[in-house]
């Protein structure tokens, strides 16, 4: 297995390795880029994989060729070479995209900052449901600008926190968020989802919607995530294993 690299330091720096603002490409050489939305980088089975929400795309009218990834802390671009996109436009579960990053750049990519998640990772402790506390990291609309005069544009990431409630819409887990910088839950969607304990965070799934006015976002779970994962890799490999348990 290929095991993630050293987590810095400073943990911020960590995270903006692993949690990418993702950028749409255009053919308009005055407005290149554009776009809002957050993914995720992930390790399964050896291989790296960014995760994000299939509506990201779908709503902007793109499709996934179009997506750009670049590192935060380099600001070098993350290659592709397979995709996965969930057929089912009705059920709010499926609402996943996944992209393999290229085996061959992942070392280089590794030497200049990308950092990924272990999303089979549990935080061993007997806390209540009711007392875990939970945050969100990714990249709002209002964290983010474009400059076309310059053809630049810059993100900076936004931290929600929340406790989990009831859950909001069938097969999705919700949460209340708790912090008062919640107006603008616009990009947030294709982040990830921990919970925190002991100085631990473990992931827990990925939002997909959210709002604003309520201060409720719903979020798909770990494990659907890593059944996903499990069939994309067992169509690359050809192989039958059964799927995860958490």
């Amino acid at each position: 297995m290929k095991k993630p690299p050293p987590v810095p330091s400073d943990l911020f720096e960590s995270l903006l390795g692993l949690i990418h603002p993702l950028v749409i490409y255009s053919e308009n050489k005055e407005y290149p880029y554009w776009g809002v939305g957050t993914a995720f980088t992930a390790e399964w089975r050896g291989h790296i994989y960014l995760i994000s929400a299939k509506h990201i795309w779908v709503n902007q009218k793109t499709n996934p060729q179009h997506i750009r990834v670049f590192l935060r802390t380099s600001g070098l671009e993350i290659k592709f070479d397979r995709e996965a996109i969930m057929k089912d436009d009705f059920e709010p579960s499926q609402d996943l995209l996944v992209m393999r990053v290229h085996p061959e750049n992942v070392d280089s990519l590794s030497n200049n900052g990308l950092n990924w998640i272990d999303i089979g990772y549990t935080i061993d402790d007997d806390a209540r449901d009711e007392d875990k506390s939970y945050c969100v990291f990714g990249y709002p609309d209002s964290h983010r600008s474009y400059d076309y005069d310059e053809k630049q544009f810059s993100a900076s990431l936004g931290v929600l926190f929340g406790k989990r409630i009831i859950p909001q819409i069938e097969n999705l887990e919700s949460l209340k968020i708790t912090t008062t910088d919640n107006k603008c839950l616009r990009g947030y969607s294709g982040s990830p989802v921990f919970r925190y304990a002991n100085g631990q965070m473990e992931f827990s799934g990925m939002v997909i919607t959210g709002s604003g006015a309520s201060g409720v976002i719903n979020y798909i779970p770990a494990q659907f995530i890593a059944e996903l994962l499990y069939d994309v890799d067992n169509l690359e490999r050809g192989e039958v294993v059964f799927p995860p348990e958490f």
